[in-house]
């Protein structure tokens, strides 16, 4: 219908709904369809998550629009969101935290944030644990591959360390000097793998953020949380 009209889209944003009660917040396959359709117009997206500070009366079940965020923290479900390919993020109830408005603030919305338990004290791979990286285009179907951790060593070694056991999903693994040319490759394992010395296991993404690991491809940028 508004196409008749042949409106300036890039002038339009458009807002999904918000959903109080359970059961009833949209799946994920719905939101990317009808995001699609919009992004063909050139419309920015945005969509609500919920504050677990003071929830909404009556039913004070929360707000989002996704059910799978129904109980999530503003953060990791934001985080979805953006990963989806969302524009922005409203906080549904309107009374969130200081705490939950300083997580949302502070999330980079081109960055998919791995949560993760450090697996090293080295110094190195610490300081590569910390940068931003985009992931390859030429994605590894069993890994996500940083682009840029090679180059980020300038020089300095990676020694073996003693974590150097079979590998499972989720896993952050830095290659170490052993590996020749590829010393200093982060990847992010999609699959298990089995026991190699050339490889050192650094950190383990957290579970419930397993699944972010499917948006990070084509160039998309990601870093890690602990």
């Amino acid at each position: 219908k508004l196409d008749k009209f042949s409106p300036d889209y890039t002038k339009i944003d458009a807002l999904h709904n918000f959903y109080p009660r359970v059961g009833t917040g949209i799946s994920e396959e719905v939101l990317l369809e009808k995001n699609s359709l919009l992004k063909e117009k050139g419309i920015l997206v945005s969509a609500f998550v919920q504050s677990n500070n003071r929830k909404r009366s009556p039913l004070k079940d929360g707000l989002p629009t996704l059910e799978f965020h129904r109980g999530m923290e503003i953060r990791q479900a934001s985080n979805h969101l953006f990963a989806l390919g969302n524009n922005c993020v409203f906080v549904g109830d309107s009374l969130p935290s200081n705490k939950e408005l300083s997580d949302l603030s502070s999330l980079d919305p081109h960055c998919i944030e791995l949560r993760i338990e450090k697996k090293t004290t080295d110094e190195v791979c610490s300081f590569l644990l910390e940068q931003t990286y985009s992931s390859r285009t030429d994605a590894a179907r069993d890994a996500v591959r940083a682009s840029e951790s090679r180059l980020m060593l300038n020089g300095k070694k990676i020694s073996e360390n003693n974590n150097n056991t079979d590998k499972t999903i989720g896993d952050v693994t830095i290659d170490n000097h052993s590996y020749g040319r590829y010393e200093g490759e982060l990847q992010v394992l999609l699959c298990n793998q089995n026991f190699d010395t050339r490889t050192n296991l650094v950190a383990k993404v957290l579970q419930n953020d397993i699944h972010m690991l499917q948006y990070i491809k084509d160039g998309k940028k990601f870093c890690f949380k602990y």
